[in-house]
């Protein structure tokens, strides 16, 4: 066998095996595609959070910063409304009263304009006119509240 006829035939057969490997992954892919279209579900959000984000959205003005205050860090709500509310509104997250009360969210509060808060559970002390959000398929409880001055 000559070395011309050895390449040739390592040629078709790395041919043969890449045109193997694109059979089965494009069969393999059009399996799995009908799975997901066929099994998913359309919408993912429960539809009480989807009630929840457009009472917020008729009060908050558009563009504006809000804080998600919570008293413990469940981080997972706190995304679920980051990714709700985005681009349109920026969420901030706040964990526990001593860093709401503390001079930094002051600061931030008073130098970015920061008028509303999504109070996740119990409100701090001095937040006064929160509006109630419907309780949400986790039954946790959610306000709106404009800031005090």
């Amino acid at each position: 066998m000559t070395v011309r006829t050895r390449t040739l035939a390592g040629a078709f057969l790395a041919a043969s095996v890449l045109a193997y490997c694109v059979y089965i992954a494009g069969k393999s892919s059009l399996r799995e595609y009908k799975i997901v279209r066929l099994y998913s579900p359309g919408f993912v959000l429960p539809p009480a959070h989807v009630t929840q984000v457009e009472m917020v959205k008729k009060i908050v003005p558009k563009g504006s910063t809000l804080f998600y205050y919570m008293a413990k860090g469940e981080f997972w709500q706190f995304g679920l409304w980051k990714r709700s509310l985005y681009p349109d509104y920026i969420v901030l997250p706040v964990v526990g009263l001593g860093v709401f009360n503390s001079t930094q969210v002051q600061w931030f509060r008073q130098k970015h304009a920061v008028r509303y808060a999504l109070i996740a559970g119990t409100p701090p002390p001095g937040i006064t006119g929160e509006i109630d959000l419907p309780n949400s398929a986790n039954g946790s409880s959610m306000a709106l509240a404009e800031l005090w001055n």
